[in-house]
Formats: C-alpha cells, structure tokens, sequence
C-alpha cells in the first residue's frame, strides 16, 4: 500500500468513526413525547398550551442536533449537558411565548391610566364580584320577573341614568365604537360640523376623522387649528347638517394664541339651527372636578347640564372601570341608535356589563374614592408615598445607590395632558445604563414596569397598587444584586 493510499484511509476510517461518533450522539438525544412528559410531570410548562410545548421542544431537539453535526470529529459531546440545555431552551422560550399574554406586572411609570398596562386597574372586589355572578349561567337577556326574554345591558343603562341624570343611556364596546354609532345613526350621508383644532389622533395611529367619516357621516371642518369662533360654526350650517360635534381635546392642550367655543355657546348656536349638538367628551369624568383638584374639566354631569344632547366617553379612563364606550343623553335619540343593526355588532359583552356595573354602583355609593383603584392612586398624598419610598429604601439597605425623589405623575390615558400630579419615585446609581436598567426590571417574574426620563430610570411609586406592595418590594430585592454587582 502507498504512502497516499494509507492517509487516505486513514483520513476516511477518522471520517467514519466521526460519523458513527456523531449518530451515536444524536441516538441519545431524547425524543418529543418523553421531553414533553418529563416537564408535564415537574408542572413546568403547565400554563401553555400543548401544542406550543411540542413545538418548543421539537425546536430545542433540532438545536442540539446541529450542534452535534457541527462539532470536530474527535469531540465528545456530553449528554447530560445537552439535554440540560436542551430543557433550559424549552423554558426560555416558554417563558418568552408566556410573557406576549396577560401578564400581571407593577406600573411605576408614573401614568395611572397607562393604555399600554391596560388603562384604568380593576379592584379585586370589582373582579370577585363578577366572577361570582358570572361563573356559571347569567340572566344576560332574561327577564326574572316575566321570564321572558330582557334586554341586555338595562341594568347598567338605570345606574348610568341616576349617576348622570340623563334621560336615557347606551353602553357598547368602547369609545370609537359609541362614536361610530351616533354618526352612523343620526348623521348618516349628512354633514356633521367640527372643530379643526378638535380633529386629534389618539393612540395606535388612530385619527378621529378617519372615524368620522368611516360612519357614513359627511366631515365639515370650520376655524383653523387654534382658533374657531363662533361665526365659523353659524357660518357652516346647511340644509345637510345633521348634528354639531364637539371633541375633548384629551391627549394635548393649546396655550398661547388659541380661541374655542365653549359647550354652552356650541348648544345655543345648535339650537338656533335646530341641530343637536354631541359632544365626545372621551375620559368621562364622573365626579365633580373641585373634589379631585380638577378645577374647570368638564364633567359627564356638567356637560348634560349645559344642554349637550348626547355625550359619549370611554369606561377604563377617568370613570376607572372595564373597557367600554358609553353613551348617555336624550331619550329619543339613543332610542334611534339601539334600532341601528350596528349596535348588535357594538354592543358589550356580559363581562364588561357586570364591571362596568360594579364601577358605577361605587359611584352611587360614595365609595369611588376608596374603592375604584384610580382614584385610590390619584389620591394619595406626597406624604404617603415618601413613607412607602423611604420603607423600601429601609428594606433595600442599598445606602446611596438607590435615592428617592421628587417627580410627577399623571392620569394618563389621553386625559388631562396639563395636570400633574406631585410624586416620589426611586433612582438607582448603577453602572447599567436607563435601558439596560429598564430591561433588568421587565424581565423579573412579575415585570416591574419604569420610565426613562432625561437619561435616568425612574421607578414612580404612585400607581404601585397597595395590595401588590410586598410583591413590588420583592421585585426590587431580587433585581439589587444584578444591578449593583455589575457596577462595582
């Protein structure tokens, strides 16, 4: 034999044994069904569906059967490492697909109403209320009396007519939707006037005349961007108008030189036309500003009062309950919109009726500001929150490397843009960056949630809900190593 011919043997015997080496690794590789069995019996994976657990698992195999492919022919390949990899892949993904879901977390961003958190929080009562009455079957549209067939939805309607002294009520799924259901219904083909320093985009991308004109309703613009008088109104009335629509300027302000037409005016010019005047009033606050420090913001109830015919606004902003648009106002044109084959396809579920309920009882009750978590939150005094700052800052026993300040809050949700709300909030003197810190805290098993302001993170304390008090303080306990140990 050759000197070429005995490497070249050589050289395939050492192919062959890699292979073999290789095949015999890839044998041992554990199969989908034992894999899914073994983390079914340790309860890992319990709160995912199936058939994700196998994909999770078939994905993580086919990980570790490249990386034995890839490996140098003399190379063993540990087949307890891999398969512990091959579990730790499977869990982080798990995780990672877990997370995309409802997933309870701490809101420090300093916003109450936070629309990425979910708007307005529900209280525990609110929510065990419900589910007590909605476990099971519900007389969502039968009446007990009678027993015949109810109409959904009229329970909530008799709260929101006493809350607000409305002559009638309607309740849908949210706020655009009562907005496409009044226009759809009483301005069809017709002309609606508005303001255009009222056309405004909200969150999502979503612009008020796109709605306006997805309801079938004809958009006349009058005034300019900061200034509409009320010549500009009288001077847009036609044969064609059908109503006079006024939106609350929820998510900005105009200051300088800026000049609108107030409500009152608005429904006296609307009555000089015949023309009803609705007026979107978006965050629907349902308490008399002076007790929250609100001074001159319109109210649901003032708004009636100053002869608006219909008003519609959101259920999870100001008023702190469920998500859900609401309509209240005259009796004759809400009779209308019930009659609208849009109204089936808006109308609410049994869920969001019997929140929406408990919300408005707390209201009727006196007990909104004890008992509705957004106004609990919004309530609470500089002193309070300094007491909780300075009790965690005890805890954490961290000297300066946490501080606690001065800093601000707001309602958030698209309403009052220019109210503040005087706040403590902590500050971490890590090595990390504001991002990186930011990271750190969303990924603890229950993500605490902070704001980067002026290239600081900042933890606001004001929207730390009370009975999540001990798993917030827990949340900081177990993130203090990794940030302070990277930055020593």
């Amino acid at each position: 034999m050759t000197k070429t011919t005995k490497v070249k043997s050589a050289i395939a015997k050492s192919a062959t044994d890699s292979s073999a080496k290789t095949n015999s690794a890839l044998r041992e590789l554990p199969a989908v069904d034992e894999i899914v069995l073994e983390l079914a019996a340790d309860g890992i994976c319990s709160d995912i569906p199936a058939p994700f657990v196998r994909d999770f698992a078939r994905l993580a195999i086919e990980d570790a059967r490249r990386y034995l492919r890839s490996l140098p022919g003399d190379t063993k390949s540990n087949p307890s490492a891999l398969r512990n990899n091959i579990f730790r892949s499977i869990r982080k993904k798990a995780l990672e697909f877990s997370r995309q879901g409802p997933t309870r977390v701490n809101n420090c961003t300093g916003v109450i109403a936070h629309t990425n958190l979910g708007r307005a929080p529900l209280s525990k009562k609110s929510l065990t209320v419900v589910a007590e009455k909605l476990s099971g079957y519900s007389n969502l549209e039968l009446d007990l009396g009678t027993g015949k067939r109810g109409k959904r939805g009229e329970y909530v309607e008799e709260l929101l007519i006493a809350l607000t002294g409305a002559e009638a009520a309607c309740v849908v799924n949210n706020c655009a939707a009562a907005l496409v259901l009044i226009l759809n219904t009483l301005a069809n083909k017709k002309e609606v006037i508005v303001s255009r320093g009222e056309l405004i985009q909200i969150g999502g991308g979503f612009r008020s005349p796109d709605i306006l004109k997805a309801s079938g309703a004809k958009l006349v613009e009058v005034g300019t961007t900061n200034i509409t008088s009320e010549d500009d109104y009288r001077g847009a009335f036609s044969s064609k108008t059908a109503l006079a629509l006024k939106a609350h300027q929820s998510n900005f302000t105009q200051t300088g030189f800026a000049q609108s037409v107030d409500v009152k005016t608005l429904v006296a010019i609307g009555a000089e036309q015949s023309v009803p005047v609705v007026y979107d009033l978006g965050s629907g606050l349902a308490v008399d500003p002076q007790k929250v420090d609100l001074g001159n913001e319109a109210s649901i109830v003032s708004s009636l009062r100053d002869g608006v015919d219909i008003v519609c606004f959101s259920g999870d902003k100001l008023l702190g309950g469920a998500q859900a648009g609401i309509i209240v106002g005259a009796k004759k044109l809400i009779a209308k919109m019930k009659k609208n084959p849009f109204y089936r396809a808006l109308r609410p579920d049994k869920i969001t009726l019997a929140l929406a309920a408990q919300t408005i009882a707390e209201y009727l009750n006196g007990n909104w500001g004890e008992n509705i978590p957004l106004w609990k939150m919004a309530r609470r005094s500089e002193s309070e929150l300094y007491k909780f700052g300075t009790r965690i800052m005890k805890t954490l026993n961290c000297g300066d490397k946490v501080t606690l300040e001065t800093t601000t809050s707001r309602y958030g949700g698209g309403s009052l843009p220019d109210v503040e709300l005087p706040s403590y909030g902590l500050k971490f003197n890590s090595s990390l960056s504001a991002n990186s810190q930011a990271k750190l805290f969303r990924d603890l098993s229950v993500p605490i949630i902070g704001r980067v302001e002026d290239g600081a993170f900042v933890l606001d304390l004001r929207a730390v809900l009370e009975e999540d008090e001990s798993i917030f303080i827990d949340g900081l306990v177990a993130a203090k190593s990794s940030l302070f140990a990277r930055s020593n």
